[in-house]
């Protein structure tokens, strides 16, 4: 997500600077990717971290600052928002809190605040409407990423004249193959998610985990050479090892913290199963076809925008059903039709994100005039 928007903001304003928190990353992986250091923090035991961060780099003189490139929170002109799915009542409500107090902070000071597509919802409990509404309230643009979402929003009042609805905006980044990438091309590809695990009923998570494991017997009997691919966090891989531990054989595991590796490698799988979003981003952006396995609405939502709702797989269903969800992909005939869909879904996606980036770019010149 963040090479995506760095790139569309370099695209579009040239000379801009792009700045992330300290919070996120460190010093090398933000420089890495072109961004600066923004003092701006949040620390739960310690909410006045980003106060004193922001004063301390203020007697700093400044082309010192800017040797180290570390800007102020004062000195952002436009905060683009892509937190991915911190809306809802799923969500932690301090970080609902903390981004509303900020946005109401930014927007008395001048800045200009965007919502990049992400989902948001549900919202039943009375303090993450009322938060979410004054959110909302703050912002210039909100994207919703599904019509699900878009749905959500609306039932907090019909007086959004902000909200659109467009796709994820990570579908228009090309990956970058790495030096192994040959040795996975053409394989089926499992991609884990702990938070099937810990963002799930008791009962549901539990049976993530033998799902797995039949998943990959089943493609190992199909004589496919699968691999478990790490998307995100440590905690997916313990999942790829206890699979290992169970199958009692060698597994191939591969981990990958560049995302532009992650997405080479995605698309150069014959199929994938997939339980993180952006992995299955990646594969139907780049017509792969796709099973998922998801823990919100999101997923569903997903699929439906790429013409292949029949391959969300439902974890309560028998096993020979879940494994018939990923015969669709496995059988050509079955999976020639998907892929037909999605491929004719992948370019009415990236038409839409491209003028989602277009409306960007307008709304930012007209500051300028």
């Amino acid at each position: 997500m963040l090479y995506a928007v760095v790139q569309q903001v370099n695209s579009m304003l040239g000379e801009a600077t792009c700045v992330m928190s300290l919070r996120n990353g460190s010093f090398r992986q933000r420089s890495k990717i072109g961004v600066q250091h923004l003092t701006w923090v949040y620390i739960a035991k310690a909410p006045y971290a980003g106060k004193v961060l922001n004063t301390a780099a203020a007697v700093l003189p400044t082309n010192l600052r800017q040797r180290l490139q570390i800007v102020r929170e004062d000195e952002v002109d436009i905060l683009f928002d892509a937190s991915g799915f911190l809306y809802s009542d799923k969500a932690w409500p301090k970080h609902m809190a903390l981004s509303a107090n900020r946005f109401k902070q930014l927007k008395q000071n001048g800045k200009k605040i965007i919502l990049l597509p992400q989902a948001f919802g549900p919202f039943q409990k009375q303090y993450s409407m009322q938060v979410a509404r004054d959110i909302l309230s703050y912002a210039d643009l909100v994207y919703a990423r599904d019509r699900q979402s878009y749905g959500y929003l609306r039932e907090l009042g019909d007086d959004l004249e902000s909200l659109r609805l467009a796709p994820d905006f990570t579908n228009l980044v090309s990956g970058r193959k790495p030096d192994y990438g040959d040795t996975l091309v053409n394989r089926p590809c499992i991609i884990p998610n702990y938070r099937m695990i810990d963002k799930t009923e008791t009962d549901l998570a539990q049976k993530y985990l033998p799902f797995l494991v039949a998943c990959y017997r089943y493609l190992r009997q199909q004589e496919l050479n699968p691999f478990f691919l790490i998307h995100e966090t440590g905690m997916d891989y313990t999942l790829a090892e206890a699979v290992q531990s169970q199958i009692n054989e060698p597994v191939d595991i591969i981990r990958e913290s560049n995302p532009l590796y992650l997405k080479s490698i995605i698309g150069n799988c014959s199929f994938t199963v997939g339980s993180r979003y952006h992995g299955l981003i990646s594969a139907l952006s780049q017509n792969v076809p796709s099973v998922a396995v998801g823990w919100s609405h999101k997923y569903q939502s997903l699929l439906e925008d790429y013409g292949c709702p029949e391959c969300l797989i439902d974890l309560y269903s028998p096993q020979e059903e879940m494994l018939g969800k990923i015969e669709l992909v496995v059988n050509e005939t079955n999976r020639a039709d998907i892929l037909a869909r999605i491929s004719h879904a992948s370019v009415e996606q990236k038409a839409r994100t491209q003028s989602m980036w277009d409306e960007v770019n307008q709304f930012i010149q007209s500051l300028a005039r």
